[in-house]
């Protein structure tokens, strides 16, 4: 009877440690699991790192690109302004120097005398419109000579 209690407990015991040894082998594959779930997560979160540094490097190459091309297109338009600064200072030159010129100049030999005189204004009057023609002329050729273009290339 103690032989069959002693066998008996020698299968528990048995059974147990198959149990024990179960359990062990998947503690085993539970750690193993988990640290391989780890490594793969901080592979993917270097990945997703590396990504995201190219992005920005990207982001910031562009963003570096549209700066200079702003910066070039601002010297363009400064250079361009420039030039029409130029040539607005010539055509308001020419304009003064025709406006300087004999053909602007009104002479009465007699002021006074022409103040008086409603004859003479009607006299007057006719060369007058005559000078004014001939002046008018003057300045339509003078400012098809003096025109200028503003250039608007790059815009």
């Amino acid at each position: 009877e103690l032989k069959d209690k002693v066998n008996v407990l020698n299968e528990g015991i048995q059974y147990y440690k198959t149990i024990e040894k179960t359990i062990q082998k998947a503690l085993v594959l539970a750690e193993q699991t988990a640290e391989e779930t780890r490594e793969t997560a901080r592979k993917n979160a270097n990945a997703i790192e590396e990504k995201a540094k190219v992005k920005a490097s990207l982001y910031l190459e562009d963003a570096k690109k549209q700066l200079n091309d702003i910066h070039q297109k601002t010297v363009q338009l400064i250079q361009q302004y420039e030039v029409y600064k130029s040539q607005f200072k010539n055509l308001a030159s020419a304009q003064i120097e025709i406006l300087s010129s004999d053909a602007f100049q009104i002479e009465v030999a007699n002021l006074e005398s022409f103040i008086q005189s409603e004859t003479s204004y009607e006299g007057q009057e006719s060369t007058a419109n005559e000078k004014s023609e001939e002046t008018k002329q003057e300045m339509d050729q003078t400012s098809e000579m003096n025109e200028f273009h503003l250039p608007i290339e790059n815009i």
